[in-house]
């Protein structure tokens, strides 16, 4: 009875330490801050906008939040979100941007070719609507970004 009494205390306590370890080494921390570099460009009928300070959030999990703004400007920013580490087309969501000149993106697609180990690279294409042009007369628009961050 003593032998089986040791058996069972030594398996439960080698089972308790070795079963769960911490293995934290992808996740992203809830409502985390990053430090990002880096730039989203937008070319628009030959006029190139460059937005160069970058702001990423997360709500959890994987999902980020990024606004890019001209030089910190709270009137001239573009907005998206995605999930870390989706590559491919369509991995960009809620496009937005907010401009003088250019009133609201109408349609946009996406191709994300690095998302992940800190570094975020994609190519969109966006169809803008300015003021006065109406959804009869779009203009087009080629972007790519490029940011890498680190969590805060």
């Amino acid at each position: 009875m003593k032998k089986l009494f040791l058996f069972l205390t030594v398996s439960i306590l080698t089972l308790s330490i070795s079963s769960c370890s911490d293995d934290d080494s992808n996740a992203t921390p809830n409502n985390s801050t990053y430090i990002a570099t880096g730039s989203v460009t937008i070319n628009i009928d030959g006029n190139l906008l460059t937005y160069n300070n970058i702001i990423i959030t997360s709500n959890g999990a994987s999902d980020i939040n990024i606004t890019a703004s001209q030089d910190g400007s709270s009137s001239e920013f573009l907005t998206f979100s995605t999930t870390l580490g989706n590559v491919g087309a369509g991995v960009i969501n809620n496009l937005q941007i907010v401009s003088a000149d250019y009133e609201q993106i109408v349609g946009y697609t996406s191709n994300t070719q690095i998302n992940g180990n800190n570094t975020l690279q994609s190519l969109f294409t966006a169809e803008l609507i300015t003021p006065g042009g109406g959804f009869d007369n779009p203009v087009t628009g080629q972007g790519t970004i490029n940011i890498a961050y680190t969590v805060q």
